[in-house]
């Protein structure tokens, strides 16, 4: 078990670790294009908050998916909360696969994440992109200040 205090240790997970969050992060604003491609782990956050992050396709650009994880399978997620989470793109002639937490989950456990965040273009934006056998509980997310609950893209097999 790794634990998780600044943002620089956030983003620098590794694809199969395990973390823990020891405290409330603030990301004052730092602008990402994800926290990681392919994530297969394990985080507890452990009733903390990660604040203040921004996830933008102006860093490479015309990316095909924005979340803080692209993908994630056999990952499990619980007992954390994201406030204040930005997530920018360029508009244009493309519309990037968005989920909140994740653009696609596969037999994953995603537990007690809640989330506010803000776009701006008026889409309503997903906790999860889409997902495949995966158990996603207590979940909830507020996009633009409108609430949803357990909010997933697209079409999802879930247990």
């Amino acid at each position: 078990m790794e634990y998780i205090s600044r943002f620089e240790e956030l983003t620098a997970i590794k694809r199969k670790g395990e973390y823990e969050l020891k405290n409330d992060i603030d990301c004052e604003n730092a602008k990402i294009s994800c926290i990681l491609s392919y994530f297969t782990g394990k985080i507890n956050g452990a009733g903390h908050t990660v604040k203040n992050l921004v996830i933008s396709d102006e860093i490479w650009g015309d990316e095909q998916t924005l979340a803080m994880f692209k993908n994630m399978g056999r990952a499990e997620i619980k007992d954390i909360y994201f406030e204040n989470i930005t997530i920018e793109y360029q508009k244009g002639s493309y519309k990037p696969r968005i989920g909140a937490l994740a653009g696609s989950c596969s037999d994953c456990i995603i537990n007690n994440v809640i989330m506010s965040v803000f776009n701006s273009s008026d889409s309503e934006i997903p906790l999860i992109y889409e997902a495949s056998n995966c158990e996603i509980q207590n979940n909830k997310i507020t996009c633009n200040q409108e609430f949803r609950h357990n909010s997933i893209g697209s079409v999802p097999q879930i247990n």
